[in-house]
């Protein structure tokens, strides 16, 4: 344990150190960007009093020669930094001003090179004319120094009067800077270092004392535990219940509790997420901010055959992607929407039309096992091909009541229970159709007076039974007319011979009548009685007469029905 540590603590001090002397370059080339950035700022405003001697010129106030005077006489004047300075050369180049050499002022400069060889005056006019302001690394002569020393300078163009102005940096005096700092950070990191190692010291110690065992044995207890591996007691010594490894055998313990229940827990959340994506119904199901976090595989097919229809009431409706927008958009009223689902503590019912489309929608509250809130489940129905199927057969019944039985169900694009139902009616659409189109058929028949026409379909239950009505109402009627045939003919030949009776009772009433007459001479006595009986004879005669008539004209009517009759029965 504690070469590891030792190991430890000496990687930590090389970090360090590597940190810090990464950190020192780093600040060096900061402190050495600060400077250029310094150096080209001063020499922006040393431009600036230049271009303010030039203005002079432009108004008239100073000739050229009076202007740029004054430009060198105060950028001769100007200090930064205690020492450092500006200076000025055309693009020739000659030297036009320098604070330092004076006796360089008006001298050609085109040969003047640094020790590398490196012409700076003629890089200061090429960097101006290329690029009209830059930075230029050279060698030059510090004051106070023997050797010329590094050295960057910023020089900035001035069209006007064909100037360079330039000013720069010594790159020696970052140098010291920067080794400074190094100096102080190493005093830091040694410090640090020495602190280090004494809190290892403790630290080695104290672990003896907290682990409650060896090093190696907590790591492999840990490295079970990280693998699902509980089934090996963490070993404790007698007494400990403070030390790491005590803590960690309750850590296996809750832990393997908590992974089963857990474990449980997904694998119900797993069957039921298998379940919920292949059931028919629609379900998606939205957190606490109305944002939804599932959609099964149905809600998706139905938004997307329905998409099209739907963007004509909202037309940023997008199929694809849904998941982690949030519902408020099927929504005209998102603010309702969202009140409404945040206070809803039971299942809530509610119908919508989007595109054409009607759907039937029911949220439920989904909430945890101590009662919190968690989201809500939404189960659509989408009820357009039931309302158009319940208006299709609405429409069948009116007519049926109607007596137009001809209508059917249209089952293009049905499937399911509404093709089903559609068949069935129009099953039994066919059906009455048919059985009640052969009725018409008998009882028209019947109407003329035919009864020869029967169904001959065939027919189950009721339409079966009215069928075998039907024929033997035919059958018995036809039984009916011919008996009503055979009756009238007798009644025809018995009317006949009533009327030859009464025919030869008038006769001899009228012969009895006359000999009495004949008689009434020779019987004197008798005459009353005569009379009587000649009265009585001759109203036997006139009622005779009467039958005789009333029979003739009954064998009349008897003989129509029998010939009326007959034509049926033959037609």
């Amino acid at each position: 344990m504690g070469k590891i540590l030792a190991i430890f603590v000496a990687f930590i001090i090389c970090c360090m150190a590597s940190g810090a002397a990464y950190t020192l370059y780093a600040m060096r080339d900061a402190m050495l960007t600060a400077k250029r950035d310094q150096t080209r700022n001063l020499v922006e405003v040393a431009h600036g009093v230049v271009q303010q001697a030039f203005d002079k010129e432009k108004s008239g106030d100073l000739s050229r020669e009076a202007a740029q005077a004054l430009a060198r006489q105060q950028l001769s004047k100007l200090r930064y930094s205690q020492k450092e300075y500006f200076w000025i050369n055309d693009m020739r180049p000659f030297m036009v001003m320098h604070p330092f050499k004076p006796e360089l002022d008006g001298t050609d400069l085109s040969n003047n090179a640094d020790p590398r060889g490196k012409k700076l005056f003629v890089a200061f006019a090429e960097v101006v004319k290329k690029d009209g302001a830059g930075y230029v690394d050279y060698m030059w002569p510090k004051p106070g120094v023997t050797e010329p020393v590094d050295k960057v300078s910023y020089v900035k163009g001035f069209e006007p009067w064909g100037w360079v102005i330039g000013s720069g940096i010594y790159i020696d005096d970052v140098n010291a800077l920067f080794w400074s700092n190094a100096r102080v950070s190493a005093g830091g990191t040694l410090f640090i270092a020495i602190f280090l190692v004494w809190v290892a010291f403790l630290m080695v110690r104290s672990l003896n004392r907290s682990l409650g065992g060896e090093p190696a044995a907590a790591s492999q207890v840990a490295q079970r535990v990280a693998s699902g591996d509980f089934s090996v007691p963490v070993p404790v010594r007698k007494g400990d219940s403070t030390s790491l490894m005590a803590s960690m055998s309750r850590m296996q313990t809750d832990l393997k509790e908590r992974v089963e229940v857990d474990a449980r827990k997904a694998a119900e959340m797993v069957r039921i997420k298998n379940a919920l994506d292949r059931v028919a119904s629609s379900v998606m199901i939205a957190d606490v901010e109305g944002k939804i976090v599932y959609m099964n595989e149905s809600v998706q097919r139905m938004f997307r055959d329905d998409e099209a229809d739907i963007r004509k009431d909202l037309p940023n409706f997008k199929a694809e992607g849904m998941i982690g927008t949030n519902v408020d958009v099927f929504h005209k009223n998102p603010g309702m929407q969202k009140n409404m689902l945040a206070g809803l503590k039971q299942p809530h019912k509610a119908s919508i039309k989007l595109g054409g489309h009607s759907f039937n929608l029911t949220a439920v509250p989904v909430v945890d096992e101590k009662g919190q809130r968690q989201g809500t489940a939404v189960e659509w129905t989408e009820r357009t091909a039931d309302y158009a199927a319940q208006q299709e057969v609405s429409d069948l019944v009116k007519a049926a009541n109607d007596g137009n039985f001809t209508k059917r169900i249209d089952l293009n694009g049905k499937e399911g229970y509404l093709k089903d139902l559609g068949t069935g009616i129009n099953s039994l659409m066919d059906t009455c159709e048919v059985s009640l189109n052969d009725v018409v058929r008998v009882l028209a028949a019947l109407a003329k007076g035919d009864l020869t026409e029967k169904i001959d379909g065939e027919y189950k239950g009721t339409w079966g039974v009215m069928k075998d009505d039907a024929n033997a109402t035919v059958d018995k009627l036809a039984e009916i007319v011919a008996s009503i045939k055979g009756s009238t003919e007798s009644i025809a030949t018995a009317s006949k011979e009533i009327a030859s009776g009464n025919s030869d009772l008038s006769g001899r009433t009228e012969q009895q009548a006359s000999s009495l007459e004949k008689t009434a001479s020779s019987m004197g006595q008798l005459t009353d009685t005569v009379k009587q009986n000649a009265e009585n004879a001759r109203q036997a005669n006139q009622l005779a007469a009467g039958a005789s008539d009333v029979a003739v004209r009954g064998g009349d009517v008897v003989g129509q029905v029998v010939t009326t009759m007959s034509s049926i029965n033959e037609s």
